[in-house]
């Protein structure tokens, strides 16, 4: 991970590689052309490592420095309350400057996209656990479970217990 940049890297949305994935269990599957398993795997791990340093190289000539920083960052607080004072004193600028940054690469506000990455968890979590609605809230950083309901219904357009009973096929 080291030799291809990629150590300090947690998140890299879209990058268009299942296809090398697929690859490699092929790989393991079959042994073909007289190339052995062994070999057939290293190779196929560093096309993979080499496309997702060109994603990650690519996001970065797209971001600023600063815009990379915030996005990092960001991606890590999710399980957090967000504070504006505590992102800007981290970041060693005025929110309202991050903010005006962020919406200039992303075209949405900081707090839009905390709030869209929060409500993206607590659909996966509604879909994939049996935890209590008010224990997701907690885990997202919502101190009142209602309102986390209210702000998932407003946003997602049905309660969370409705949208468990959906994505489950239980109505």
């Amino acid at each position: 991970m080291e030799t291809f940049h990629l150590l300090h890297t947690s998140y890299i949305p879209n990058a268009g590689i299942g296809h090398l994935f697929l690859k490699g269990l092929e790989a393991v599957k079959h042994r073909s052309d007289g190339v052995d398993m062994q070999t057939m795997s290293i190779l196929t791990c560093a096309e993979i490592m080499m496309a997702l340093q060109h994603s990650v190289k690519q996001a970065a000539d797209y971001y600023s420095p600063v815009m990379s920083r915030m996005k990092l960052y960001l991606d890590q607080l999710v399980g957090e309350t967000f504070r504006s004072e505590d992102f800007a004193g981290h970041m060693g600028l005025s929110f309202k400057q991050l903010n005006r940054i962020f919406k200039q690469h992303t075209a949405i506000t900081i707090y839009q996209y905390v709030l869209n990455r929060k409500l993206d968890i607590a659909k996966m979590m509604l879909q994939d656990t049996e935890m209590p609605v008010g224990d997701i809230a907690a885990h997202l950083g919502y101190d009142d479970p209602q309102y986390f309901s209210n702000l998932f219904k407003q946003k997602a357009g049905m309660s969370p217990t409705l949208y468990r009973q959906r994505a489950k096929g239980m109505i």
